[in-house]
């Protein structure tokens, strides 16, 4: 009876469990207790004890066994949700491929990046959401990872809505006990970064304000057309053009008009040059272009009257119409230069040529244009040295009221004594000294040693007189303009009433506001403000009663032909009349002639400077003519 209850614990424990090893447990105690065991009865305390060290072992046995399945069970359990959680949750878009490249499986992120949910994707090939021309490709790789090896490469998608997707693709296959089932597509979403990309890649190689290639891409595109010439026994074209005062035009309106005058100017080069052609913008003002493949170096000539004619067309910018001009300078290829820089050198030496011409021309480089040009390299290098080394001096050029023959003032006139070169015309660096900004520092300098020499002459006994400075366009938009005018007065002792601050009209017109304000705090010093060439630059009738001002001087570009051009004469006439009737002084400067200084006294004009009178002297020599003067004035009494 025993017996058969410990048989049926086996049995049942063996079935339940479906355990091999239960079950052979059984076999061997019946085994065992049929033989060695069979001498003991059912009621002996031995059987039992055999009984129970069975039954234990095969208890702790069959616990063993289940919580090896159990832990297994949890481990994969575990690997599932590791692969679901990288599969739902990645941020990037996953796909499931079968075989022939139908979704399966895709994930939330699939979503953002396609447009399209997984019910829309199930079973559909995945070529159906690539563009036509990349899906070769795709399937290219796709075959590939079938093969078992891994694809990266980049393609563009159609997202849902219809706008393109830039896609870094990832193809791995999917192995089952070693087979290849499917492919994994892991897609990430790089539009954004390719968009980064190629804007600064734009950057890089554009220039902002006009959108012309730069200096890096022209130089690049100027190599591969200079091969092509070499290759093909042809000829090809380098342009330097120069906006003529461009930085003056920067100074008086600004760079955002300055940024207009350098998108109408690409337009009209563009307008002009070929189809094919290239135009860049490699600097400040400066512009380039590639004329390649020309049948005849003539043609570049053509095209070089075509910018000029071009140029000589008004521009309007803001309701404000600009005349500029440009110079050109022109190195033909491969015959002005084998190599690129040697090309862009000798164009720009062409330009310099062209500029030293008096602007609004074009030159073909020639060699024996070089040496000027390194002449002024060298000269703006001396000239960032003249005001330390005290090689500047102020000369004085008289202004005389006619009716009396008395000096009423002098204009202070700028002149650089160079140690080796001598006496250098201010027309050859006082351009340099505006491209250089070097005006600022020595722009003051004329102004406190003006007045000095003015103050001093009063304290030797000469007559009191005026001293007329004059103030570049990037001086009088300097914030500090004032308070350096102050410090020189100051500083100096003069009387602010002798100091006669020589403006432009087109200096005002800039922000005219901003040069109310200005002109305003100089009249609080009690200084005197002339216009100068007046009648030459923009337009400032409408706003001249805003100005305080003291006079108008007319420019002896009018006064020049006053007695032969009724149209100067009838400019000059007008500027008389409108100080007349606005109580403004008048004066007329460049008087060489009888004839002239005749006809401005009968208009009105009394106050006068020029060479009729006097040229612009040294300290010294007007001293001297000063005292003549007087001594004649004294005789005569």
């Amino acid at each position: 009876m025993l017996r058969r209850l410990r048989d049926y614990r086996l049995l049942f424990l063996s079935a339940v469990l479906g355990s091999v090893a239960v079950f052979q447990i059984y076999l061997a105690s019946l085994a065992s207790l049929s033989s060695p065991f069979s001498i003991f009865g059912p009621d002996t305390d031995l059987y039992w004890l055999i009984e129970s060290v069975l039954t234990f072992l095969a208890v702790r046995f069959v616990i063993s066994i289940l919580d090896e399945r159990m832990q297994f069970a949890k481990k994969l359990e575990e690997k599932e949700q590791y692969y679901k959680s990288l599969f739902e949750h990645n941020p990037d878009a996953v796909y499931t491929l079968n075989l022939e490249g139908a979704i399966i499986h895709t994930n939330a992120a699939s979503v953002k990046v396609t447009g399209y949910g997984p019910e829309e994707t199930h079973g559909l090939p995945v070529n159906d959401l690539i563009p036509p021309d990349e899906r070769f490709r795709a399937q290219e790789n796709f075959f590939k990872a079938l093969q078992g090896e891994p694809q990266n490469y980049e393609l563009t998608a159609r997202h849902r809505d219809g706008h393109s997707v830039e896609l870094a693709v990832t193809n791995v296959p999917i192995l089952v006990n070693g087979e290849v089932q499917g492919v994994y597509a892991i897609a990430k979403d790089i539009t954004v970064h390719r968009t980064v990309e190629k804007r600064l890649r734009h950057m890089a190689f554009y220039d902002t304000t006009t959108n012309l290639p730069n200096r890096i891409l022209f130089e690049d595109q100027l190599g591969r057309e200079l091969s092509r010439a070499r290759q093909n026994n042809r000829t090809l074209a380098v342009f330097s053009l120069d906006i003529d005062r461009f930085k003056y035009v920067n100074d008086t309106l600004g760079h955002t008009m300055g940024d207009l005058l350098l998108q109408s100017v690409t337009e009209r080069l563009r307008e002009c040059a070929r189809e094919g052609d290239t135009v860049a913008r490699v600097g400040g003002d400066e512009f380039t272009l590639i004329l390649s493949d020309l049948d005849d170096p003539a043609d570049a000539v053509v095209l070089a009257e075509q910018v000029l004619a071009a140029f000589a067309q008004p521009f309007m910018l803001d309701e404000i119409e600009l005349f500029v001009t440009a110079s050109v300078g022109i190195s033909i290829g491969p015959n002005d230069g084998h190599h690129v820089i040697d090309l862009i050198k000798n164009a720009d030496t062409a330009m310099y040529r062209a500029k030293e011409l008096g602007r609004n021309n074009y030159q073909l480089y020639n060699p024996q244009m070089a040496a000027p040009t390194v002449q002024s390299l060298s000269l703006m290098s001396d000239l960032r040295k003249a005001l330390d080394k005290g090689e500047f001096v102020v000369y004085y050029q008289p202004q005389i009221r006619v009716p009396t023959g008395e000096l009423i003032g002098v204009e202070a006139l700028l002149r650089w004594n160079h140690p080796t070169r001598g006496m250098i015309s201010p027309a050859q660096f006082i351009p340099l000294a505006e491209e250089t900004g070097l005006i600022i520092p020595i722009g003051e300098w004329v102004l406190r040693t003006a007045c000095a020499q003015v103050k001093a002459w009063a304290e030797d006994g000469y007559p009191e007189m005026r001293v007329a400075v004059n103030l570049s366009a990037r001086q009088f938009m300097r914030d500090d303009l004032v308070d350096v005018v102050e410090r020189a007065l100051r500083d100096t002792g003069l009387k602010p009433h002798l100091l006669d601050l020589e403006i432009t009209e087109s200096m005002t017109m800039h922000n005219v506001d901003r040069a109310i304000q200005i002109l305003h705090g100089l009249k609080n010093l009690g200084v005197m403000i002339s216009l100068d060439d007046f009648g030459t630059g923009y337009s400032s009738l409408s706003y001249l009663k805003h100005f305080p001002i003291h006079m108008l001087k007319i420019d002896q570009s009018f006064v020049r032909d006053i007695t032969v051009d009724p149209d100067d004469a009838a400019i000059a006439n007008s500027i008389i009349a409108l100080a007349h009737a606005l109580n403004l002084k008048v004066i007329a400067e460049g008087v060489e002639t009888e004839e002239q200084l005749g006809y401005l006294l009968e208009q009105g004009c009394q106050e006068m400077q020029g060479y009729l009178f006097s040229p612009p002297l040294p300290v010294d020599r007007l001293e001297n003519l000063i005292r003549f003067v007087e001594k004649q004035e004294e005789e005569r009494a």
